[in-house]
């Protein structure tokens, strides 16, 4: 009798803890369709929560690591890579001003 359910249980249990992760895999999946994602190589194992955005055609990018408890949440981390203060200038228009990205990610 309890043999018979362990296998119901072990189901449950594994259909319980994707479910749980459903939201991150849905954020996931909408990076992957929508943005240029340079790392990892696509289709990207669902363990893999960091992604590699190409900002533009001039070998920018930026590193993000989602919270897999908020995955709409600001990023854990975020990096950005191969951006001088040059390319900064040049994309804000030679202002020299640079916002801060902080803020605009407060919003989410």
């Amino acid at each position: 009798q309890e043999q018979q359910q362990l296998l119901p249980r072990i189901q449950q249990h594994f259909e319980q803890t994707i479910s749980n992760y459903q939201s991150l895999f849905d954020e996931l999946d909408d990076l992957d369709s929508n943005l240029w994602i340079l790392e990892p190589t696509l289709p990207a194992r669902r363990s893999c929560v960091e992604r590699r955005i190409a900002l533009w055609e001039g070998g920018a990018s930026v590193v993000i690591v989602l919270d897999h408890e908020k995955p709409r949440g600001v990023p854990i981390m975020v990096r950005f890579m191969g951006v001088t203060m040059a390319t900064i200038k040049a994309v804000g228009g030679g202002s020299g001003s640079v916002a801060d990205w902080r803020a605009s990610l407060a919003e989410f």
